[in-house]
């Protein structure tokens, strides 16, 4: 029986599987990984691009009908057999050496998690940014924190820890963002951290420009699964003093990350925030004094926006031209 069990879906990139192929076939101590790939959607791409590395019996391909990744991570986990899981998107790919390193340290302990970092690098391999875990003992904290990575390619899962979770075949974005706020909201996790680049982020450059709003609806689905969490965790008693803190933190931080976007929607938001936590504020300097009393947040956050927009500009010139990237 393979110690991990890596999920593939895949769906019409035949020039980028087989490197996550590859990479995952490396990404366990002494070769013992199954990689499940599963090409959704009648996705037969896959044939010409694999047929090199078919003849390796750790590569299991088991393809479905439905075209949606998260209909074929859940066909995958019903597949695996490895007692640690791991999900790749096709086009992304392991740094074996370090994701090794992360199994062993979770087989090692009694965590059911264990992250690490990941580069986000363009089509040739340069890394534009590494983002790191805001690692702290509370998972969930993390989670609901500013910088919470809800990317399962962060992770390492224990397949015992996971049994029974599914991936709602009903999200067509954010789907890592709602797997990880799903199982914030149905229990707490023990997890731990590696130090190491474990992961890649494939950022496929000349694209954002013409998506300018991609950021925007981001950060409204964060603001949507993060209050869906905080309400669940206040209605089970798992609202804790150190979790209400990170989420009025973060909460402010979407505000002024996403307010110069739709001004209107995140007003909505900056009430609903005052209302739930009253008497809290940016976590910005100018909060720290008495001059709360006298500028409001929404003041602050009018008299940026243009400042906001040529910045939000000249970060996309950079990302267009492959040397920057949308995610801190």
């Amino acid at each position: 029986m393979p110690i991990l069990s890596i999920i593939i879906p895949t769906h019409n990139r035949p020039e980028y599987l087989p490197r996550a192929v590859k990479s995952a076939l490396n990404a366990a101590p002494n070769g013992s990984v199954e990689v499940i790939i599963v090409p959704n959607g009648g996705d037969k791409s896959w044939r010409e691009s694999l047929a090199d590395l078919l003849m390796d019996n750790r590569i299991i391909v088991s393809p479905i009908k439905k075209g949606h990744a998260n209909a074929a991570r859940n066909h995958g986990l019903k597949l695996a057999k490895g007692e640690y899981i791991r999900f790749l998107d096709d086009d992304d790919y392991f740094y074996p050496n370090a994701a090794k390193k992360q199994l062993i340290m979770l087989e090692k302990s009694n965590a059911d998690i264990c992250a690490g970092s990941i580069a986000v690098v363009d089509n040739k391999g340069y890394v534009l940014n590494i983002l790191k875990v805001d690692y702290q003992e509370d998972f969930v904290s993390q989670i609901l924190s500013s910088k919470g990575r809800t990317s399962p390619q962060f992770y390492i899962y224990r397949r015992s820890a996971i049994e029974g979770f599914i991936w709602d075949e009903n999200i067509d974005i954010g789907q890592d963002t709602h797997w990880t706020h799903t199982m914030c909201r149905i229990k707490d996790w023990s997890w731990i951290y590696i130090d190491e680049v474990v992961s890649s982020w494939v950022q496929h450059t000349g694209t954002q420009i013409s998506k300018r709003y991609k950021v925007s609806e981001h950060l409204k689905l964060q603001e949507s699964y993060k209050w869906d969490t905080i309400q669940t965790l206040i209605r089970q008693g798992r609202f804790t003093v150190e979790r209400k803190k990170i989420s009025i933190e973060s909460m402010w931080d979407l505000i002024h990350g996403g307010f110069f976007f739709s001004p209107f929607f995140w007003i909505k938001v900056m009430k609903k925030t005052q209302q739930i936590f009253p008497n809290t504020y940016p976590n910005i300097s100018i909060y720290k004094g008495n001059y709360k009393y006298i500028i409001s947040p929404l003041f602050l956050e009018i008299i940026m926006v243009p400042k906001r927009w040529i910045n939000y500009f000249y970060r996309q010139y950079l990302v267009y031209i492959g040397r920057g990237t949308n995610w801190n």
